[in-house]
């Protein structure tokens, strides 16, 4: 949202609380490969993507015997 509004990233990292490395790295992180710009929406899809794949596999079947 601030940064549509061409808000600089260490004005919405003190809005946030949070390290101007932070938020540039989360802004990073999650642009659109589209139009290479930030959205909240993709990012939480992102987000639940990395989430997923960062999971352990399981090793054993449920119901297996040993």
């Amino acid at each position: 949202m601030e940064k549509a509004r061409n808000t600089s990233v260490r004005a919405i990292a003190r809005l946030l609380g949070r390290s101007a490395s932070t938020i540039t790295r989360v802004l990073a992180r999650n642009r659109t490969e589209s139009s290479r710009c930030y959205d909240a929406t993709s990012a939480a899809r992102a987000y639940r993507a990395r989430r997923e794949r960062s999971r352990r596999q399981v090793k054993l079947a449920t119901g297996s015997a040993l």
